[in-house]
């Protein structure tokens, strides 16, 4: 499937920004608000820190419940993440939900071709 997706994301401009979504208690909603804004736009760090910070649980989601290729399928994931952010409005729970909303059906999807 070619180069994974924070390396491609690393090819157009990486990561290096001292950010994280989680903040302290009350810079939770404005660094996830800081962080979504900048990746509805398409800043490559944004996309990362998405990436970093939401990419394992996914994984471990599609490997849990029978992906024969969880890493791939967690690119293909994020793709369609990534694809979909100028329409998503809500808040970090609702993204996290978003995700494996969107997971769950790519996994569906491979599990339906299989069988």
């Amino acid at each position: 499937m070619g180069a994974s997706l924070p390396i491609a994301i690393a090819a157009h401009g990486g990561y290096d920004h001292d950010v994280t979504i989680r903040g302290g208690a009350s810079g939770d909603a404005q660094n996830f608000e800081s962080v979504l804004a900048a990746a509805q736009v398409g800043a490559a760090w944004a996309c990362t820190l998405i990436w970093v910070e939401h990419a394992p649980a996914v994984a471990a989601f599609l490997r849990a419940r029978g992906s024969r290729e969880p890493e791939d399928l967690t690119s293909e994931v994020f793709l369609a993440v990534f694809e979909s952010l100028e329409k998503f409005v809500g808040a970090e729970e609702e993204f996290r939900s978003f995700i494996f909303s969107i997971a769950y059906r790519r996994l569906v999807d491979e599990l339906r071709k299989r069988g």
